[in-house]
């Protein structure tokens, strides 16, 4: 009885906190919502957003099947489609649902931070997430981010409650989570390994393993004991049952994808055929370790298979398939790889930095620009991934000697951001791991509390060292934020024109060249509205701008002689 009068109280107080936290976190999200709806951009869709929304009204047509091998990460659109179908077209109802999931993603990092840690480590967790910029950003877009967070939310949650008890519908549901997770970020597959590894090797003691291949322990005192978890008693066999629990419920997901990519395009992709474009985007002697498309200035998502299909026949001087034009970029890749090893590794010293810099690398519209229309973001972006990082590393170190039972969130963070420098860096990319990261930083927060009531000089000494390093690192000058707002203001004015609401747009261009005057697509895009307004003289100094900035940009001489000679049209790019 005294245990029970013990729990309930706590059980009570874990539910207030539960309820709160979503509401608050909703609460935020519809106020950044509401605060949109005023943005003259408001309901534009570009890039990628443009792509899923045009995808997903196919779907909804009838066209469930689809005619070739995914390209691009699929659940996304069909998740939009399910949404549509129920709700009509209108993509304001899915920003609703998407801020619905995002408040329950920081109800489970707030139970699985109270499980790892403590009931403070976990109310500062739901509050880090509730407040967390980039969340605000990433989820009030027509964009998969949204779902990245909700399934690596709940991954991390379900390993919380297995750390307790190995339960198997508990299994299932990761290996589904996972599955889910990889088809909207298809470098997440990594997961997996950490997670095999967890569910066959958690808890058992590494004296015990060095013994069985036959390795002396010189010091077995330098051992940590083992966690005395459920899982630490363990046989092999029901170790390798949970695993197989585990790949049936990533099978139930996956399995389907690859089924029908084979049907329709006759060979095995497990999700998408994409692998070396996008390797070699990040993995090139011109890669600078962001996005830059193959062909300049078609970084569209209608653009990118296309060009990496064209190119590659041009090369190789014949028609391949998916799976063809995935392994001639992955060859360039090796290739650059052998032969400017040095270059490559300077390159990967670089995407290293890019990783733990602080800005979110925009896509096609970045935070910064977004959070002028809304004060929820310009207030909770002040809270972001430089500010994120040192509270982690402090959590890092303070639970370091919780390694035995935390080392599954140590491998899960530093696989995923392995993958990361493989490629090319998104902020979008980076946000994935956000979920593995806040459980540490929030036990980092408990921890510097800590020292308020007891302070220890020497050690609170040696965190502000360490916290104030990090925090340079982070903040290294390698992205221009005012690069980002251009290219941002470039991409909505074009998105206006489209609506015919050309007053807002020539603003937006205005905008555009303000923030970055050396901005070609900018003056590309300008030109061409300026052109379509019988602007003759300002489109043409444009054009000219654009070619003085890039002498290569085929557009815009396109554009230039087009409107020279009086004849034809001009493409936007």
């Amino acid at each position: 009885m005294a245990e029970q009068n013990h729990t309930e109280p706590n059980s009570h107080s874990k539910a207030f906190w539960i309820v709160a936290i979503f509401f608050l976190a909703l609460v935020v999200r519809i106020l950044h919502l509401w605060g949109l709806q005023s943005a003259p951009f408001f309901g534009c869709l570009i890039g990628d957003g443009e792509g899923y929304h045009t995808w997903a009204c196919v779907i909804v047509s009838g066209d469930w099947m689809g005619k070739d091998v995914f390209y691009q990460a699929p659940l996304y659109p069909y998740f939009l489609a399910v949404i549509y179908r129920l709700l009509g077209t209108d993509p304001t109802w899915v920003l609703k649902i998407q801020a619905v999931m995002g408040a329950i993603s920081c109800v489970l990092i707030l139970d699985a931070s109270w499980r790892l840690f403590s009931k403070r480590a976990g109310i500062v967790a739901g509050l880090m997430l509730t407040l967390y910029g980039p969340s605000l950003f990433y989820e009030i877009l027509i964009q998969k981010s949204a779902l990245d967070l909700f399934f690596g939310s709940l991954i991390v949650w379900l390993m919380c409650g297995l750390i307790e008890q190995r339960r198997k519908r508990t299994l299932v549901a990761l290996g589904a989570s996972l599955g889910a997770l990889v088809l909207t970020r298809e470098n997440a597959l990594i997961f997996i390994l950490p997670i095999l590894c967890w569910l066959l090797f958690d808890g058992l003691d590494p004296r015990r393993l060095l013994r069985r291949v036959g390795k002396r322990v010189e010091k077995p005192d330098a051992v940590p004991p083992r966690d005395q978890t459920p899982s630490a008693d363990l046989s092999p066999r029901l170790r390798l049952v949970n695993v197989t629990f585990f790949l049936l419920g990533m099978s139930f997901v996956l399995l389907p994808v690859a089924v029908r990519n084979w049907h329709v395009g006759g060979e095995f992709h497990l999700t998408t055929s994409q692998l070396g474009p996008n390797l070699y985007i990040g993995n090139n002697p011109d890669a600078s370790g962001f996005y830059e498309p193959l062909r300049f200035a078609r970084g569209h998502s209608f653009y990118e298979r296309l060009d990496a299909t064209q190119i590659a026949e041009e090369a190789t001087g014949r028609e391949m398939t998916p799976a063809e034009v995935s392994k001639y970029y992955t060859d360039q890749v090796m290739e650059f790889m052998r032969t400017q090893p040095r270059a490559w590794l300077k390159l990967m010293g670089r995407k290293f930095l890019l990783v733990w810099n602080a800005p979110e690398v925009m896509d096609y519209e970045d935070m910064y620009t977004y959070a002028e229309w809304s004060w929820v973001l310009q207030g909770c972006r002040l809270f972001h991934f430089g500010g994120l990082l040192p509270l982690t590393v402090i959590g890092f170190i303070s639970t370091w000697h919780q390694r035995n039972r935390l080392w599954f969130l140590h491998a899960m963070i530093s696989v995923f951001l392995i993958t990361l420098m493989m490629f090319y860096l998104f902020g979008r990319y980076r946000y994935p791991v956000v979920p593995f990261l806040i459980p540490l930083a929030a036990a980092g927060v408990d921890r510097l509390l800590r020292f308020v009531r007891s302070p220890e000089p020497k050690t609170m000494l040696h965190y502000a060292i360490l916290t104030g390093v990090v925090i340079a690192i982070c903040h290294i000058p390698m992205v221009s934020t005012a690069n980002m707002k251009s290219n941002t203001s470039s991409n909505l004015a074009n998105a206006l024109t489209e609506k015919k609401r050309y007053k807002e747009a020539l603003d937006f261009h205005r905008r555009a060249v303000r923030w970055n005057p050396n901005n070609p697509i900018a003056h590309n895009n300008f030109g061409q509205l300026l052109r379509q307004q019988g602007k003759r003289d300002a489109a043409v100094q444009h054009f000219q701008r654009a070619l003085k900035l890039k002498p290569d940009y085929a557009a815009a001489r396109r554009n230039l002689r087009s409107l020279q000679s009086n004849t034809g049209g001009a493409k936007q790019n």
